[in-house]
Formats: C-alpha cells, sequence, structure tokens
C-alpha cells in the first residue's frame, strides 16, 4: 500500500533509476545476489527479500525503474549490521577518488567541470577575520 501510496502521489521511492544504467543497474544485480545469500543467516532476512521483490516488481510495472545499486547496499549494511550513520560516509569512501582524480583532471586542463545543479543555499557573506570577532583569546 505504502509504494503505490508514494508512486500515485509522484514521490520517488530512493534506489531506483539511474542516469545511465536505463535498462538496469548491473552492480544492482550482482549485489542482490550477495542479499539473498546473506539473508539466509538473518533472522528477518528472507521476509525482507521477499518485500524488496514486491517492491521492485511494483515499481517496475507503474514507473519503469529498476533497482540502481543504493537498493540492494542498503540491505546489505543491514545484514552486516552496519548502523545507518555510516552509509553517508561509505558512499563518500567508494567515490573519494574519483572526486579527486576530476579536480587533478581540471587543474592539468586548466578547465573548470561545471556541475549540472546550481547552488542554492545562504547568499554569500562577507569574510571577518578571527581578531575582529573577539574569538582569537578562545583559541
Amino acid at each position: 500500500a505504502w509504494v503505490r501510496r508514494t508512486l500515485a502521489q509522484k514521490r520517488r521511492i530512493m534506489g531506483f533509476g539511474h542516469r545511465v544504467y536505463k535498462t538496469g543497474d548491473p552492480r544492482a544485480k550482482i549485489l542482490k545476489h550477495y542479499c539473498r545469500q546473506l539473508a539466509d543467516s538473518h533472522d528477518d532476512g528472507n521476509e525482507l527479500e521477499s518485500i524488496a521483490d514486491t517492491i521492485e516488481q511494483i515499481v517496475n510495472e507503474e514507473k519503469g525503474l529498476l533497482p540502481n545499486i543504493d537498493w540492494p547496499t542498503a540491505r546489505l549494511y543491514h545484514y552486516l549490521g552496519l548502523d545507518e550513520e555510516l552509509a553517508p560516509p561509505l558512499f563518500v569512501a567508494g567515490r573519494i577518488t574519483g572526486w579527486c582524480a576530476h579536480v587533478i583532471e581540471q587543474a592539468n586542463n586548466n578547465r573548470l567541470i561545471h556541475p549540472r545543479s546550481r547552488y542554492s543555499g545562504p547568499e554569500r557573506r562577507e569574510f571577518i577575520p578571527l581578531a575582529q570577532r573577539g574569538l582569537t583569546d578562545q583559541i
């Protein structure tokens, strides 16, 4: 019921769809295999995999979206007993070398790679040195 209601409200279900892998993320297929293996030795594993299969089927039927790598990764973290708070640093750890390579490419080519997004945070603020803020005695 939650999946269909969420889709009817035009809200996204995280872990589905990919900009590049339109016919399915091959990494997700590989990780799904490991989810099945770990599920067998976990108390709620088989039930969780059954629920995941149902959600995959509904999202595919109604939106034509297939799982991306985040979908099985969340379950793997659960089976491995990792805290939810570790998801962002593990995500970053897997991408940091690529990000560094982009920075090196930009520096070598003397050309910025422009992001596809636009900053929407607070307006630019003037920098005030610590000495002028009266905070130097606290350092």
